[in-house]
Parts: C-alpha cells; structure tokens; sequence
C-alpha cells in the first residue's frame, strides 16, 4: 500500500508550487515566501495573496509579477499555464507602480 500511495504523493506535490518574491523595497529586501499553492491558483489570486502578505498591502491593480524577464499576464491565467506541471519552485519579481522605492529604503523616514 505504501508504494501505492508514494506515486500518489508526488502528483499532489506537483500540483503545488512554492514562490519566493522579491523586489526594490525594504520589506522584499529578503522576499516572501509562498509555500504550497496550488497551480490552479490564478494570477490575480497570486495578487491578493501578495497584498495580504506584505506590510503595505499593495493593491493587485498596481502589482507586475515578472517571471524570467515577462509580466505574468492576464491575470486570469493560472500558475500551471504560465510553469507548467514540472515547475515546484519558483522566483517572481514584484513591482509596484506608484511606490517610491527609494523612500520605502531610506533608514531616515
């Protein structure tokens, strides 16, 4: 039965992926790390997710999620579409339109 449920295990596990985000401000300066979302998660609920994680709660709208050089767009694609089965782990990018990186690194504010 154990070998039965091993093959089982590993297709479940492929269906999740874990995203560490980084960007220019101080509080992505180590990243954020997102473990075990599952690959149906669409975009836009990768946002949400975001915002509820970062101290300044960033609304997706001003979110760009940048894998490999590309925005991750529409929003409406899920993760599997944009990495595929195989991919379980990933590093994004974030930028957020309107934040001004500088100030958000300044030790003085």
């Amino acid at each position: 039965m154990a070998s039965s449920e091993r093959p089982a295990a590993q297709e479940n596990s492929r269906q999740l992926i874990d995203i560490k985000i980084l960007g220019p401000s101080e509080e992505l300066r180590t990243g954020i790390q997102l473990s075990g979302i599952p690959k149906t998660t669409t975009i836009a609920e990768l946002k949400e997710k975001i915002q509820t994680e970062l101290p300044s709660h960033p609304s997706p709208t001003k979110q760009r999620l940048i894998y490999l050089g590309r925005v991750l767009q529409p929003d409406n694609e899920t993760l599997l579409h944009f990495f595929g089965e195989n991919i379980v782990r990933i590093l994004i990018h974030i930028s957020v339109i309107g934040v001004d990186t500088k100030k958000l690194n300044s030790r003085d504010i």
